[in-house]
């Protein structure tokens, strides 16, 4: 009797929706007045993301905002190895209009333009 390969498939790759993989620049924050850090995106899919986390304590917050490509969503992780973080999305994403890591430096932005 032949294997049925979609059933090995279906095991391994639980994901709700499709990945694509990306190059973003991404900013976490885990809390409200705590520090902005960087990250970087490098697959996403509409139920979650992929990271690269090199924050220098190393250990990923269970939850924690996302901005990255003009969006801003609430994720929550849901494994980690070394410096790679997979965490699924826990609230609609919204759409920003700036870039994220320049939202606190946009007037020093244009006024070191000119």
């Amino acid at each position: 009797m032949p294997k049925d390969d979609r059933s090995a498939e279906a095991t391994f790759d639980r994901r709700l929706a499709p990945r694509r993989a990306v190059r973003h620049v991404g900013v976490i924050q885990t809390e409200p007045t705590a520090p902005r850090q960087y990250c970087m995106v490098t697959e996403a899919s509409d139920g979650g993301v992929r990271i690269i986390y090199t924050a220098a304590n190393l250990e990923p917050p269970s939850e924690f905002t996302l901005w990255f490509a003009d969006t801003e969503g609430k994720y929550r992780v849901v494994w980690h190895k070394g410096y790679f973080i997979g965490a699924e999305l826990i609230a609609p994403p919204a759409h920003v209009e700036a870039p994220a890591a320049q939202l606190n430096n946009a007037a020093t932005f244009s006024e070191t333009a000119r």
